[in-house]
């Protein structure tokens, strides 16, 4: 079976050439964090508590674009290696969770790795084209911010 509209939909399918993308992406992440002491997600989900001082799980996958249940079972290997401790919220079924020291300073060993593989991948995009398809990447993580509240 061959219909026209499969050669288009395989050439411009949105969600299929930003899955490639990815794909090419997270190699290039996860080569430059091969000596580092945390993998790339867990960097992401260090950062942004850090960002955030303190955080609920909810909010976490808010903001990182994921689901409770990974965000879940990635808390628990950051809290095994004391990367992360949790704390009760003013609302007890709340938890918040928070860097450690370890915490900290496996970011700041992790930012070199970060830097590489952010400068690798925007150079195999190009700084000009990144810089025009950025702002329609990040529209699209905040819809899915916002779906996801």
């Amino acid at each position: 079976m061959n219909y026209p509209i499969l050669d288009e939909i395989q050439t411009i399918c949105v969600a299929s050439n930003l899955r490639k993308a990815y794909k090419a992406v997270q190699r290039i992440y996860e080569e430059a964090y091969r000596d580092a002491p945390v993998t790339p997600v867990q960097f992401s989900v260090l950062v942004t508590i850090a960002r955030h001082e303190a955080i609920n799980a909810g909010n976490l996958a808010a903001f990182l674009g994921s689901d409770l249940s990974t965000i879940s079972r990635n808390i628990k290997v950051l809290e095994k290696r004391e990367l992360v401790r949790c704390c009760a919220g003013e609302d007890r079924r709340r938890r918040q969770y928070y860097l450690t020291e370890s915490g900290d300073s496996a970011v700041q060993a992790s930012i070199p790795c970060w830097r590489k593989a952010h400068d690798e991948s925007v150079a195999k995009i190009g700084i000009d084209l990144w810089e025009e398809l950025r702002p329609g990447i990040e529209r699209l993580a905040i819809h899915a911010e916002a779906d996801a509240v």
